[in-house]
């Protein structure tokens, strides 16, 4: 409107004071205007579509904007959840790993942890190796195949109570491998004093009520093991046999090699020729020492003497040591100096066995009784009678009864053995004959071994 009106207005100025001339170019000039003004108008309306497509499309750009960022805020949120689950996981996995792969624990593991480490990871190894048979078809084992291990455990009975309570602990815990079996080998009541002293205040002495509760440790015992199988007393059968197998097991007394005793020693004695062709033996075999011609092998008769003395020992362990320390005594040097020292009716032999044997099966009351027989006279049981009676007016002595005093027992035990033997007439009967050999038995036992140094001030 505005263009318009100035158009109009030059126009009348323009007609005012131009000639005729300049009133056509004035007409022309206000036609162009108007052809301006339409343009201007045209372009003012497509100015005005282009707004409203651009409104619209802004709408709907701002539309599906807010749907596509709603849509990624339920995506950013799911994926924080799942990372922040699947973190805490590998938080705790790569925890759990470092803490198992770690030495720090190493020193506090103890003997149970690390067996049970170590076999848990062969047991695995091992039923790969079966698993990989299977697969592969293998039906017959082959000698490098193994389905199952056998642990024997021995001995146990001479180890600590710490000690047994570990290995015990170990055997419980291979019950959970199926790969495994163990045979245990040991004295039950030693294993029933070792978890009565490492555990004291669980089985406690049986007056309490925790330890009544609990039970006795040969109840948890039976827990352990499945199959308990006690074997029978040794025996005096089964301690002659072992006596029998001792002896004839050693080489000297074999077929092959020299038997019998000094009535086979002419027999058996080396040749001129072969002491000629050893003659220049080394100084080691120079240096022997001279045994008078006895050797470590046992006549016949010994050998039914140890046998019958073996009834005192307790133990197969206990009836081979008395075989050994009889060895060791009849080629020591007081023997040697006795040629009538394994005499089956008079030697002295006879004597060192029973006290031999004494010393190895009940070495307490053995004790008692070499203490007795170098301070009296008279026999030998009367030796064993005044030990006894000297035990009793001892403060260790339990007044409740053998049953409960541990010497009276044993002691009592050694006078029937004893009785036994002098009925037999295996023994002899007066102390005087045990007397010169109270101190050469005395040092084969921790228990004796200082008496024999009070023996040896005496004499």
């Amino acid at each position: 409107m505005f263009v318009a009106l100035l158009v109009a207005w030059q126009g009348e100025l323009v007609f005012a004071w131009l000639p005729e001339r300049g009133a056509e170019i004035a007409r022309w000039v206000m036609a162009a205007g108007l052809g301006v003004l339409g343009a201007i108008k045209t372009t003012e309306g497509w100015l005005a579509g282009y707004r409203t497509w651009q409104a619209s499309v802004k709408k709907e750009a701002a539309t599906a904007l807010k749907q596509r960022v709603a849509s990624l805020r339920h995506e950013r949120d799911d994926a924080e959840r799942a990372y922040l689950e699947a973190d805490a996981t590998a938080r705790l996995a790569g925890f759990l790993d470092q803490q198992r792969d770690s030495a720090q624990y190493e020193s506090y593991r103890g003997a149970v942890g690390l067996v049970y480490r170590n076999l848990e990871v062969l047991a695995e190894k091992i039923a790969e190796d079966v698993r990989q048979r299977a697969r592969n078809g293998e039906e017959r084992r082959s000698a490098a195949s193994i389905d199952r291990i056998v642990l024997y455990v021995d001995d146990l009975d001479r180890c600590a109570p710490e000690r047994v309570v570990e290995v015990l602990h170990a055997v419980n815990l291979l019950q959970v491998l199926p790969l495994f079996v163990a045979v245990v080998g040991v004295d039950a009541q030693w294993l029933r004093r070792s978890l009565a002293f490492h555990d004291r205040a669980m089985f406690g002495d049986g007056s309490s009520v925790l330890g009544a509760r609990v039970g006795d440790p040969l109840d948890y015992l039976d827990k352990i093991f499945q199959i308990p199988y006690s074997l029978p007393p040794m025996g005096r059968k089964g301690a002659a046999r072992l006596v029998q197998a001792l002896v004839e097991g050693t080489p000297e007394n074999t077929a092959d090699g020299v038997t019998g005793g000094r009535e086979n020693a002419a027999e058996n004695a080396p040749s001129d020729d072969s002491v000629e062709r050893t003659s220049g033996a080394s100084d080691e075999e120079d240096n022997e020492p001279d045994l008078g011609g006895r050797s470590m092998r046992l006549v016949p008769s010994e050998e039914r003497l140890l046998a019958a003395v073996s009834a005192v020992v307790r133990t197969p362990r206990g009836v081979k040591k008395l075989v050994n320390l009889y060895r060791l005594v009849r080629v020591g040097p007081q023997a040697l100096a006795d040629p009538e020292f394994a005499d089956p009716w008079l030697g002295a032999g006879r004597a060192v066995a029973l006290l031999l044997a004494a010393v190895v099966g009940m070495p307490a009351a053995a004790t008692r009784l070499l203490a007795a027989l170098s301070s009296g006279q008279g026999t030998l049981p009367e030796a064993l009678a005044a030990a006894e009676a000297r035990h009793r007016s001892e403060d260790e002595h339990d007044l409740k009864g053998p049953e409960r005093c541990g010497p009276c027992a044993d002691l009592d035990r050694l006078g029937t053995e004893i009785e036994a033997l002098l009925r037999r007439n295996v023994v002899p009967r007066p102390a005087a004959d045990y007397r010169p050999w109270l101190g050469e038995v005395a040092r084969y036992s921790f228990h004796s071994a200082r008496l024999r140094d009070l023996l040896a001030d005496a004499s």
